[in-house]
């Protein structure tokens, strides 16, 4: 009883640090049990629509997509949520170009990183994959990428501002969304249906994190516009970088 009064407290109160990291991991427990809960859910049932050789198909793209996204990512998560969290109570001026940094890094790597993907994907397909049927998969693919570059570094941002329970109602939602997406998008035109879904699923989670991230600044009175965010550009080399690095080596 103790133990659960404890944790009760510590979901409630906003003071101490340690009431912070519980209210956090529950959370974000929380939400990524729903994720990917429902994402496992999802692939169970892409698997039985699809047989054997269509789901490996699946895989192998968003097995492609996964290892490509580490270089559009570049480490910006972990980047935003590191400064932001150092930053958003003292200097309101420079959390607001830290957001702006991030998230303009964030699009042109994933741009960048998209259209290489899609330029490359006649090869991949056939030269790596020896399946050029998965051309148009990798050409949605390279969509995918972009939105999911963009969407981590949103998530690392609402991580600065510790808005965990915001983020695991958006979770959640996306779990959902994905969930039932995939399914019809399966049911329709298979692996590229998959591949769409999953794409506008990520899509509107997208949105969500956008208006999230606006109400945060709102809570924390940071200021729309604070000058240049290159100004900032110092993290990117001081912690993007090794942060980066870290994900390859975890990654490989």
């Amino acid at each position: 009883m103790q133990a659960i009064a404890f944790v009760r407290n510590a979901l409630i109160s906003p003071s101490s640090l340690r009431a912070r990291i519980i209210r956090g991991s529950f959370w974000s427990f929380v939400g990524s049990s729903i994720s990917y809960g429902t994402a496992f859910g999802a692939s169970l049932l892409c698997a039985q629509m699809l047989g054997k050789s269509g789901f490996g198909e699946l895989s192998m793209v968003r097995n492609t997509i996964s290892t490509i996204g580490i270089f559009a990512g570049l480490g910006l998560g972990l980047t935003a949520t590191k400064y932001i969290a150092e930053h958003r109570e003292k200097n309101p001026e420079r959390t607001t170009r830290i957001i702006q940094l991030c998230l303009l890094s964030a699009f042109v790597s994933g741009v960048v990183i998209a259209l290489l993907l899609a330029l490359g994907a006649p090869f991949i397909a056939s030269n790596l994959l020896a399946a050029p049927q998965l051309t148009s998969s990798l050409f949605i693919g390279s969509l995918l990428l972009l939105v999911y570059a963009y969407d981590g570094t949103q998530k690392g941002i609402l991580a600065g501002f510790e808005a965990y329970r915001r983020t695991a109602v958006i979770y959640g939602v996306g779990g959902i969304l994905t969930f039932v997406l995939v399914i019809f998008g399966t049911w329709l035109w298979a692996v590229n249906g998959a591949l769409i879904g999953f794409l506008l699923s990520a899509i509107i989670v997208l949105l969500l994190n956008n208006h999230a991230i606006r109400i945060e600044r709102k809570l924390h009175e940071i200021p729309r516009e604070a000058g240049s965010a290159w100004l900032e550009r110092g993290m990117l080399t001081a912690f993007s970088l090794p942060a980066l690095l870290s994900s390859m080596i975890v990654g490989i």
